[in-house]
């Protein structure tokens, strides 16, 4: 049995781009308040390094996939949910309830 302890949010401009959580094996005992106090400051660069890093990559990656390819960024939405391994049920849900992503 694996413990959901502690999650983070990254946000760029107010919507949430990633959600990172620590999973610790139950054999292993709770998080201690300093594992739990880390996880809370290594937040801002977390978001700093997903925001300058790897969300300018994505968004250009995103774009050269629309105009290679000729796609409406709402297809590239849904490619992206394809290549992810998602079922089809689950990427119909997630392409009528999502709103398109902003890149």
């Amino acid at each position: 049995m694996v413990l959901e302890v502690e999650s983070m949010t990254v946000d760029r401009y107010r919507e949430i781009v990633a959600v990172l959580s620590m999973l610790r094996h139950q054999a292993i005992g709770q998080f201690s308040p300093a594992e739990l106090t880390l996880l809370r400051k290594i937040q801002p660069f977390m978001e700093y390094a997903l925001n300058r890093v790897y969300m300018p990559k994505r968004i250009q990656q995103r774009h050269f996939v629309r105009d290679q390819y000729q796609l409406t960024l709402r297809e590239v939405d849904v490619l992206e949910l394809i290549v992810s391994g998602l079922s089809n049920k689950i990427i119909a849900r997630e392409s009528c309830n999502a709103g398109r992503f902003d890149g």
